[in-house]
């Protein structure tokens, strides 16, 4: 294993069996096609970024679960959009407590991984020539609301599909307790809506980034028959955000939610993911994606 410089380094707590290089920050550039680990804080995020041959964009998964039997992030990205490099970033949460299998970017109340998701996302797009603003995040579940508060943080643009897009909502879920506690263990999800509601929830995070001068863009899909996520979060927050279910627009033209109805509940398939990605473009990307999204068609 290749490791970085850095005078906060040690071999205990900078050397992970998984990870094939090392940094102490965001660096300048990653390598292509290996499992790094990026130390920000007390938070390790494991990353890959893998090149595309004719890749002129960036897109970034958010990765929320580390399967049962192994205590290493997966990394394998089965979305890939022709057109585009990909970034993958692992919850640095599931690596603070081996009991937590499924994350959501929440992390400890003093340091909020989606800043440190920020400074990564942000070195990579300069690597490529891009700007961070330019980033389109995808993800499912909760890997859709990690995907849509790092877009609205940076003001860029996300796809999410199933998302968990309040987690007050989901705190009742079977790894939430440890996500509360890994927080905080004195800020229950009432106080932590109450104190940190753009931690919380999509609609609150998006309020604040315009707010702040950001201007995100959000494609939000939902499955009518993932009950769930369908009545617990999609519909919740169309209402929040005076949204028509099944098919609207905010005002100012940068949300937009629709329904869509297939077989297989929560889950999508990677095939059916990218033609969501491309059917999106046009949308994310007015004017220039739209040659995109009709090639893709």
């Amino acid at each position: 294993m290749q490791r970085a410089s850095g005078d906060d380094m040690t071999e205990e707590t900078l050397s992970p069996a998984w990870a094939d290089v090392v940094f102490a920050g965001a660096p300048d550039a990653i390598p292509d096609d290996r499992v790094v680990c990026i130390r920000i804080g007390v938070l390790d995020f494991a990353c890959r970024l893998k090149l595309g041959a004719r890749g002129d964009r960036l897109m970034v998964h958010l990765l929320g679960a580390i399967p049962a039997g192994t205590e290493a992030p997966t990394l394998k990205e089965t979305v890939f959009p022709d057109g585009f490099h990909v970034l993958t970033i692992s919850d640095p949460s599931l690596l603070l407590d081996p009991a937590l299998r499924r994350g959501v970017f929440l992390g400890p109340r003093l340091q909020d991984p989606h800043e440190g998701v920020s400074d990564i996302v942000s070195a990579v797009a300069r690597q490529l020539g891009r700007t961070p603003e330019e980033t389109l995040f995808y993800g499912a579940s909760g890997s859709g609301i990690a995907g849509c508060m790092a877009a609205v943080r940076l003001g860029a643009r996300c796809v999410a599909v199933n998302a968990q897009l309040d987690l007050y909502a989901a705190r009742k879920t079977p790894h939430a307790l440890i996500m509360q506690k890994m927080f905080d263990p004195e800020y229950h999800y009432a106080k932590i809506r109450r104190a940190y509601p753009h931690r919380l929830q999509v609609a609150s995070a998006y309020a604040q980034a315009v707010a702040e001068g950001r201007s995100p863009r959000l494609m939000i899909y939902q499955n009518r028959r993932d009950l769930i996520h369908y009545e617990g979060f999609y519909r919740p927050f169309c209402e929040l955000m005076n949204l028509d279910p099944l098919d609207g627009v905010t005002e100012d033209g940068r949300v937009r939610v629709t329904v869509l109805k297939y077989p297989g509940g929560h889950k999508l398939r990677p095939d059916k993911a990218l033609a969501l990605i491309a059917r999106s473009l046009a949308f994310l990307y007015p004017g220039e994606g739209e040659d995109e999204a009709r090639e893709a068609a």
